[in-house]
């Protein structure tokens, strides 16, 4: 297979590495920042191009579409009227009218769409969710996810990023909690109701959340919550469910670390902890995580298999983002009847 990667930031690097693992020819870079596509395609092969054009989609089977989120309904319009497979990183987009048309897009064209939920495929996700599917925790009571670090634009710690920049700012509510957001929704299904406060604190950067406290309903009656912050000088990790037989959290120290799986069931006298190891960085088990999300992606056109993360699932991510960024505006709760 060959591929086209579209937007070579930061995010091109563990996608070109996952890429080449799994065999898959990397034919053209494009960039809006040519210099940036030279290097991609440098490192990692491919021929630099200055637009989408037929030629260039007529030799290739997928493109992976990694430029910010505002930047992607033309390239999917593209991509789709020549019959080809996207790899879409998350957020789907960032706003819902692009999501959708990138969604009605891809349904009128018969295409695969893949949105990027890589957490999805890490070990220590994993073992929460089976724990779930398995029954061993009863009905969900409550479910959450808390992450606080050092994110983007906070201490200078993290290079320059699309994500910093005043015409493609989005914030973390819809950049990065649509991670958690992905991983809660895969759990607990449908979500009914939204009630969330938003802060920033780069005076510098109006308009970029970073710090998010947001609680939610689900559409079986568990409560939930996401406290986030990319302006912390400590770093935690922890997602987990409290059920009606049984609790299972995945815990680390950092932003998304994965590093110890903890369960206690009403059947075991004491919990029981495994040793993860999940430190997550885009050159170990970052990049694994990458592999795996596009050799499924690959195995779904070769087989004619239905993606794990679809266009709808990012959609309702977004959805879900949205309403904490409106709930907060509006000082009060917001429907969204989220379902799966």
């Amino acid at each position: 297979m060959k591929t086209i990667i579209i937007g070579a930031g930061g995010i091109a690097e563990p996608h070109a590495r996952a890429l080449t693992a799994l065999g898959v020819e990397i034919a053209f870079v494009l960039d809006v920042n040519r210099d940036s596509a030279a290097a991609l395609a440098a490192r990692h092969g491919g021929r630099v191009i200055d637009s989408l054009d037929e030629q260039s989609l007529g030799e290739v089977d997928i493109i992976h579409l990694l430029t910010p989120p505002s930047q992607r309904v033309e390239y999917v319009r593209k991509a789709a009227a020549a019959g080809k497979h996207i790899l879409i990183e998350k957020p789907i987009a960032a706003s819902v009218e692009d999501a959708k048309a990138i969604i009605s897009l891809v349904e009128e064209s018969g295409i695969k769409l893949m949105v990027n939920f890589n957490h999805r495929f890490r070990d220590g996700y994993v073992m929460l969710k089976d724990a779930y599917d398995s029954g061993a925790l009863g009905g969900i009571v409550s479910i959450y996810s808390h992450r606080l670090g050092v994110g983007h634009g906070f201490l200078g710690a993290l290079r320059p990023s699309w994500r910093t920049q005043k015409e493609f700012i989005c914030g973390m509510c819809v950049e990065s909690l649509s991670h958690d957001i992905d991983m809660i929704m895969q759990i607990a299904g449908g979500v009914d109701s939204v009630s969330a406060v938003v802060g920033e604190s780069l005076a510098e950067l109006p308009g970029f959340d970073n710090n998010a406290s947001v609680s939610f309903r689900t559409d079986k009656g568990a409560v939930g919550s996401i406290h986030a912050s990319w302006s912390s000088h400590l770093g935690h990790s922890e997602r987990g469910v409290i059920g009606t037989k049984g609790s299972a959290v995945i815990s680390g120290g950092d932003l998304f670390n994965f590093e110890e799986f903890t369960i206690k069931t009403e059947d075991m006298p004491y919990p029981q902890v495994t040793k993860v190891g999940e430190v997550f960085a885009l050159g170990n088990i970052g990049e694994s995580s990458f592999i795996r999300t596009n050799g499924h992606f690959i195995e779904c056109i070769k087989n004619g298999g239905v993606p794990q993360a679809t266009g709808r699932d990012g959609l309702n991510a977004l959805i879900f983002s949205r309403a904490i960024l409106e709930s907060s505006k509006i000082g009060k709760a917001v429907p969204v009847n989220i379902r799966k």
